[in-house]
């Protein structure tokens, strides 16, 4: 199977998850070896918190699906061992908010995907 091919069946995989389309409207822009890139169209009644920014559990759902998805592109079908986000400054209202994921260590029983959000 071609890199190609191998992102195309990932990005199926996920487009027919429940979770993906459902929570939130969840975009997988694009799966490459040992990375992945999703998005979510910001909707404010749906999003924002009281004080108008992003829920943290917002974006918790998004950096994982993202990071299921580059564990996915190098054949791993994992759960979440342990996750963990460190939040530099709120995101008010935009159109769209970004997460990339790479992967940083690989091995045999274990994998770290680190991942960042932009908006």
């Amino acid at each position: 199977m071609n890199p190609k091919e191998a992102a195309a069946l990932v990005m199926d995989i996920y487009d027919k998850a429940i979770f993906v389309p459902v929570f939130s409207h969840i975009k997988i822009n694009e799966v490459r070896c040992g990375g992945a890139k999703a998005s979510l169209k910001i909707d404010a009644l749906r999003h924002l918190s009281k004080q108008g920014f992003v829920q943290s559990g917002v974006l918790t759902a998004l950096t994982d699906v993202a990071a299921r998805v580059t564990g996915a592109s190098v054949g791993v079908m994992a759960g979440t061992l342990s996750f963990s986000m460190n939040l530099t400054k709120g995101i008010s209202v935009c159109k769209m908010v970004e997460v990339n994921s790479v992967i940083k260590h690989h091995g045999r029983r274990t994998m770290v995907i680190a991942s960042e959000i932009k908006d």
